[in-house]
């Protein structure tokens, strides 16, 4: 009898497999051998429930689907878009077309990273060291 309201929202009393009674609000897609394919809207996704499963059904009073909240967007720091830029970084350089005039655009250049480097003494003496020279400047000596 639910072939009826394929493609409606209908609320159901569903038992599943450990017999524990469930009210779903489903949306259904097709019903084929015994099977209701739906969407359940409690859970947003699509799911498959016996009909001999389903207890009691009837048609939605509200014919609404939950609205689904958008995905918030990454941080730009973390996505590597970064936002508008900043005006010393539009760079405007001058080209010319085929007929010889001036057409000024802009180049949106993308901010320089800050790296982290050692200064050369700093490698030099890490290369040149001893191996009893380093061990004497670690923090677990033992005596």
């Amino acid at each position: 009898m639910l072939s009826k309201y394929r493609g409606e929202i209908v609320e159901i009393v569903y038992m599943d497999r450990s017999n524990q009674l469930t009210q779903r609000r489903i949306e259904i897609k097709h019903i084929r051998k015994g099977l209701v394919y739906a969407d359940c809207l409690r859970t947003g996704s699509p799911r498959t429930f016996r009909e001999d499963q389903i207890l009691a059904w009837q048609p939605a009073k509200s014919k609404l689907k939950p609205t689904i909240k958008p995905v918030q967007p990454l941080h730009p720091r973390l996505t590597g878009y970064t936002a508008s830029p900043t005006r010393a970084e539009v760079i405007p350089q001058t080209f010319t077309n085929s007929s010889s005039h001036a057409v000024n655009t802009s180049v949106v250049r993308p901010p320089a990273t800050k790296r982290k480097s050692m200064s050369i003494k700093a490698t030099r003496s890490l290369r040149h060291s001893t191996p009893s020279a380093l061990a004497s400047t670690s923090p677990t000596q033992v005596s």
